[in-house]
């Protein structure tokens, strides 16, 4: 909607309906409220007074019957009593009183004085046929409620009357009308005019706020116009209907037609079919979801194929109902080429960079790595997250080269000058782990949008250089002395042969000139030719060790037998030594297997130096290393490992946990099976010092722990047991049966503790529960023959003292003593008969009971006689076994049952110390199949009914929640409680064939689950 000069006369119009509305429904709302209080206060006084008469009544009565008096004489001095009070009671309000009648033949007298008469004569009289005092006609007539009439002066009046029945009178409560009514018209008339006064105000106040806006939002519609024709971008606006509504001047270019010409007209006639398709789809998306989407679309502009990027999105009304589209049409055709051939030769780059075998690295204008490939992870072991951003000279180059290689960078990024550009460099760069490696490193500039990078690409030759050296030491020492390089051949540990390769040097230049590219694949497609090759080899001496290591008397012996100590797989390590000779490495290196000439495996590694000049291949020393025991060892290794590992499985897969701990404070744990996560915990949480051993052991028991761990070290025991308690992450606590053995070192010391760690819990369970059954059962032998002697002498006390209290006068100090030891008595025998039902002395029958019947009545007598601060809640059929609750049934005593509910309840009420709070009852069925896990409950039935009993209050310890049945134990103060309440529901339960049990934790309240065998 516009915002004009109508617009905001309308809406200060609108404000003005809203507030007169408003003030009308809060006055007479408040009005109302008043009258229906007026109304129950008048009730209230009435039915007390009526209440309060006919109380007086029955006891003059009953004091009249004593005293053999007449009725009439009793009820004239009720009347009498209720006249003398009525002399002080000056009324309530302006107007109000009450008044009592009674009614004679066809008249009403009167009995009390009125409040408006000045006569002192109470008594007034009143023919029925006088069409006033309307409410104590009806209460005369029987009846109760509260009305608006005439009172007995004919005023009208708003009146509350009651019957009252004992007399035969009525009585009646009122306030004249117009004590209630004026009050609120001299309101009303002062409210209109502040409302007079607001709205004029608003509306002044909004007359000259809005006067500037109206213009500042002309001038952006105004500007809104020029941007709109001035954009690139095609705006065009249509109808539901197709119908074009608005568009730009570049819109009008592209359809070649004045606006004046397409508005109007449907947008069919502008758009090919393929365009119109895609509009079509985006108009029923946007009906669908009402959100702008996007669509790509082709047009054909003086013979040239463009690309558009199009929005639409929805025009709404202030009711946000859709009245048509506007789509914002971008010619994007130039950029999606670029784009197009930019990801071309991305992806293409990128997979240059990342599957290059070099480490590739990228710098921007000021030195910062922006790429860095696959490749250099491998070589340097950085990741391309650690590097990005950073300066390689912060962390690749080694000392002597940082400052050389920063200023060599400082001054490319200046002038993109680089001294060492097409060179291949060989540098010392640092890996993360610390170590030093050689790499070979190319630079080029690269110049991008008047900036300048620098790329790099290098290798790994450390391998290179560290066989180069190797090599060059070889050749130093021979060069040195031939003498010294006999005796060093003759003289070493390790086999060493000395092989003539000159003929398979020759004949691998003549393959290589035939056309050959790869020797390796060539002779494996050769075998024969490889053969060929191996036959070529001459060998012109071994040293003694090669003799001693193959187990030949001769020299002579081991030449005629060499083929026997060649393994299967020789033929591939030898064409893989052929390939490294052909390739021109340093060296070549290869384990493998071999036999001595009496058969037995023998593992070797063999070293052959290649030369790198023609007339050394006379004379190469090869190398074999006998590595039999350290193969043989590394098995052994593997064996034992996979053993160990089987051993941890069975561990792991045990009920008991295994742990090692350092014999230092808080007992770090440096192994734990992998089981602990039983427990709740995480093996790692442990092995990481997260947490110490000690730090899950309940605060209570760690002390005892730990002073028996010192006086079994001070007695040099060398294992023991320990029984304590450890805590979970959810904060139960369970029982654990801990066997340590002390680990010591050689010099005696005691360095760690080896455990294995048992949940017990269950059995601590079990055994709480057969000392509390032996307990309850002695318990129960003591109550009953004390319940029989007690209730016996109690008969007497309590008997005596009711006929005491009868005989002496009602009210006197003596007689109110013998009512408090009647009392006291009538306490005591409950007390007795609840340790007769814990005894089960006392017989009660039982009868079929509804289980729903039985906790919806207890719900509505915990609702009247509970504290209002504790909600009560009841949920029955929560599930489809309860559906037909309605029909269960279970055997029992009703008032039994009944007491249980009724004392946990209050037990819980008595907790929440007047706190707000909630108590649930839930009820489901459950199959024996659910509890036949408890080995303790003795299952009777097919099927249980389960009642949950849960409240919010403050929770119990533990040491409490073990105790809470058992006889005369309390959490109250003395004298607030028996002790007896929860020993005498669960003996109930018990009786009943059932099962009750709490679960309880400090500020998480508690909650009882009682099971009862259902019937049938």
């Amino acid at each position: 909607m516009k915002l004009t000069s109508k617009t905001i006369f309308l809406l200060i119009n609108i404000m003005i309906v809203i507030v007169v509305f408003s003030v009308g429904v809060v006055f007479t709302t408040w009005y109302q409220t008043e009258v229906e209080h007026e109304k129950g206060r008048l009730v209230e006084i009435v039915q007390s007074r009526a209440r309060m008469i006919e109380s007086i009544a029955k006891y003059d009565r009953m004091e009249g019957q004593r005293l053999q008096r007449p009725e009439a004489q009793s009820d004239a001095n009720t009347l009498l009593q209720v006249r003398e009070a009525h002399l002080n009671f000056k009324g309530f309000g302006e107007t109000g009183e009450f008044t009592l009648a009674k009614k004679e033949d066809d008249k009403i007298i009167f009995l009390l004085r009125h409040r408006h008469e000045t006569q002192m004569n109470p008594e007034q009289v009143i023919r029925i046929n006088d069409k006033i005092a309307e409410p104590m006609l009806a209460a005369l007539n029987g009846k109760s409620g509260i009305m608006t009439g005439l009172d007995y002066r004919g005023s009208e009046v708003l009146a509350a009357y009651e019957h009252v029945k004992i007399l035969n009178m009525g009585i009646v409560a009122k306030v004249d009308w117009a004590e209630i009514h004026d009050p609120f018209v001299q309101a009303g008339f002062r409210i209109a005019l502040i409302a007079i006064v607001i709205i004029f105000a608003g509306a002044f106040f909004f007359q000259r706020t809005s006067a500037p806006l109206i213009r500042v939002i002309e001038r952006n519609e105004e500007l809104l116009s020029q941007v709109m024709n001035g954009t690139d971008d095609i705006v065009v606006s249509k109808d539901l209907r197709g119908k074009i509504t608005f568009i730009n001047r570049a819109g009008e270019d592209l359809f070649q037609a004045e606006g004046r010409a397409i508005v109007g007209q449907n947008i069919c006639q502008f758009l090919p079919q393929v365009v119109l398709d895609k509009l079509l789809i985006s108009d029923q998306e946007l009906a669908e979801t009402g959100k702008s989407n996007f669509f790509v679309s082709e047009l054909a502009v003086n013979g040239k194929n463009n690309i558009y990027h199009t929005q639409q999105s929805a025009i709404k009304t202030d009711d946000d109902i859709q009245t048509g589209t506007v789509c914002i049409a971008r010619n994007v055709t130039e950029s999606f080429e670029k784009n197009r051939l930019f990801a071309e030769n991305k992806a293409l780059t990128d997979a240059i960079v990342n599957n290059a075998a070099d480490g590739i690295i990228l710098l921007d204008n000021l030195g910062h790595i922006v790429v860095w490939n696959k490749a250099a992870t491998k070589i340097l072991g950085y990741s391309r997250e650690e590097v990005t951003g950073k300066s390689p000279h912060d962390f690749l180059t080694c000392d002597s080269d940082r400052e050389k290689a920063r200023e060599g960078l400082s001054s490319f990024v200046e002038s993109g000058f680089l001294h060492t550009e097409g060179e291949v460099l060989e540098l010392k760069a640092r890996c993360k782990d610390g170590g030093i490696i050689d790499i070979e490193l190319s630079l080029a500039a690269l110049k991008k949008d008047d900036r300048w990078s620098a790329l790099a690409i290098f290798r790994d030759i450390s391998s290179k250089k560290e066989a180069e050296h190797a090599l060059h030491r070889v050749y130093d020492a021979l060069a040195e002395s031939a003498s010294k390089y006999k005796s060093l051949f003759d003289n070493a540990k390790i086999s060493i042969w000395d092989e003539d390769f000159t003929e398979v040097y020759k004949t691998l230049e003549e393959i290589r000139s035939s056309g050959v590219r790869d020797i390796k694949v060539y002779l494996h497609a050769n075998l024969d030719k490889a053969f060929e090759l191996a036959q070529k080899i001459k060998i012109n001496d071994v040293n003694e060790e090669t003799l001693l290591m193959y187990g030949a008397k001769s020299k002579q012996q081991f030449y005629s037998s060499i083929s026997e100590t060649f393994s299967g797989d020789a033929i591939d390590i030898f064409i893989d030594e052929i390939d490294a000779i052909w390739r021109q490495e340093s060296g070549f290196v290869s384990t493998a297997t071999q036999r001595k000439l009496d058969g037995s495996i023998l593992y070797v590694m063999i070293y052959v130096p290649i030369p790198t000049q023609p007339d050394d291949y006379k004379n190469i020393p090869v190398s074999i290393l006998d590595v039999t025991e350290t193969v043989l060892t590394k098995e052994r290794l593997n064996q034992q490992k996979d053993a160990l590992t089987e051993l941890q499985t069975i561990v792991d897969r045990s009920p008991a946990v295994a742990f090692l701990w350092k014999n230092e404070e808080g007992w770090p744990v440096e192994y734990v099976s992998s089981n602990v996560s039983e427990w709740g915990y995480r093996k790692e949480q442990f092995e990481s010092r997260e947490i110490m051993f000690a730090d899950i052991v309940e605060p209570s028991d760690l002390e005892r722990v730990g002073g028996e761990v010192r006086r079994h070290i001070d007695n040099n025991d060398a294992s023991f047991v320990q029984e304590y308690r450890i805590k979970m992450p959810d904060g139960t606590l369970r029982w654990i049966d801990d066997r340590t053995w002390v680990r010591r070192n050689r010099k005696g010391e005691i360095t760690h503790f080896e455990g294995v760690c048992l949940d017990i819990t269950d059995r601590k369970e079990v055994e709480r529960l057969l000392w509390q059954s032996q307990k309850s059962e002695a318990l129960g032998n003591m109550a009953a023959g004390i319940a029989h002697d007690f209730n016996n002498m109690l008969l007497p006390v309590i008997a005596l003292a009711d006929l005491t209290a009868n005989q002496l006068e009602e009210e006197s100090p003596l007689q109110k003593r013998m009512v408090k030891i009647k009392d006291a008595g009538e306490k005591a025998q409950e007390l007795v008969k609840s340790l007769m039902i814990f005894a089960r002395e006392e017989e009660v029958s039982f009868d079929e009971i509804e289980v729903v019947d039985l906790l919806e009545t207890t719900v509505e007598l915990l609702e009247q006689t509970m504290p209002s601060s504790m909600q009560i809640s009841f949920e029955a059929g929560c599930s489809d076994k309860v559906n037909n609750c309605q029909s269960c049934m279970i055997e029992g005593s009703f008032g039994q049952l009944q007491s249980v509910l009724i004392n946990i309840a209050k037990n819980a009420a008595d907790a929440l110390h007047g706190r707000t709070g909630s108590f649930d009852i839930q009820c489901d069925l459950v199959g024996k199949t659910e509890l036949e896990s408890d080995p303790d409950f003795e299952i009777v039935a097919d099927q249980y009914f389960h009642i949950r009993l849960k409240d919010n209050g403050p929770g119990m310890s533990e040491s409490t929640l073990n105790r809470i049945f058992d006889p005369f134990f309390t959490t109250k103060a003395v004298g607030e409680g028996t002790g007896m309440g929860l020993a005498m529901a669960r003996s109930i339960v018990e009786k009943h064939q059932g099962r009750i049990k709490a679960n309880s934790r400090i500020g998480f309240g508690t909650t009882f689950d009682i099971l009862l065998p259902k019937k049938g």
